[in-house]
C-alpha cells in the first residue's frame, strides 16, 4: 500500500488574505499501537520475546533522553527532547522547574526516508473530514472502539483516529467533554481524555 495524501489550503492568520495554494497533507488510516507492531514482528520471532524487547526499548529510550542523550535507533533515525519554557529577560531568572519537555523530536535517516518513499504516494479517496462531516455519534462510536483497548486518548491520537485536522480534533474533544462523554485530565501538552 502507498502513503496517502490529500490537498489542503493553509488556514489564514488573523488579518491575512487566505492562501490560494494547496499543500499535500498526510491522511492517516489509523494508528498501529504496540500490540499491532508486535503482531507484525512476531512472524520473525516469538511474541513474548518481541513484547519484552519492544517495551524494554521504550523504557531505555526514555531513560537515555532523560540523561540528556540523543537516541539513534538503528537506521530509522534519531530522537531528542524538545524543551519548553517561558521567556526570561535575564539568564539568572531561569529555573529548572519552569522548563519541561514539550515534545520529542524525531529526525529520520535519509535511507529510512527512501524506504518510506519506496512504496509510492497516492491521492486518498476520502481525504480529510471536516468536523462537520464527522457527527458526534460517529465520534463517540470511534472513541468507544478505542477505549476497548486503551485507557486514554490525546488530541493527536484522536486526530489520527478520526481523520480530522488537529485543530478540529481539539475542538471536537472539548465538545465531547462539554457533552459529558469524556473527562479531561492534565493540562497543556499533557492533556488526555478518558471516558466519563
Amino acid at each position: 500500500m502507498s502513503i496517502q495524501y490529500d490537498l489542503v489550503q493553509m488556514p489564514a492568520r488573523e488579518g491575512e488574505e487566505p492562501s490560494q495554494n494547496y499543500y499535500p497533507r498526510f491522511v492517516s488510516r489509523g494508528t498501529v499501537d504496540l500490540e499491532g507492531l508486535i503482531d507484525k514482528i512476531e512472524t520473525k520471532c516469538d511474541r513474548p520475546t518481541v513484547y519484552r524487547v519492544v517495551t524494554a526499548l521504550e523504557e531505555v529510550i526514555a531513560q537515555e533522553l532523560c540523561r540528556s542523550h540523543r537516541v539513534r535507533l538503528g537506521d530509522i533515525g534519531t530522537f531528542s527532547p524538545h524543551l519548553e519554557g517561558g521567556p526570561v529577560a535575564d539568564r539568572s531568572d531561569i529555573r529548572a522547574g519552569s522548563i519541561s519537555v514539550d515534545s520529542i523530536n524525531f529526525v529520520p535517516t535519509k535511507s529510512f526516508l527512501r524506504r518510506c518513499n519506496a512504496e509510492g504516494i497516492e491521492r486518498a479517496r476520502t481525504g480529510f473530514r471536516a468536523s462537520a462531516n464527522l457527527r458526534i455519534d460517529e465520534q463517540k462510536a470511534l472513541l468507544n472502539e478505542w477505549f476497548v483497548t486503551h485507557r486514554e486518548i490525546n488530541t493527536p491520537q484522536f486526530a489520527a483516529l478520526s481523520g480530522i485536522r488537529i485543530d478540529k480534533a481539539r475542538k471536537a474533544l472539548k465538545d465531547l467533554v462539554a457533552d459529558g462523554f469524556l473527562l479531561c485530565l492534565g493540562h497543556r501538552n499533557s492533556t488526555h481524555y478518558i471516558p466519563a
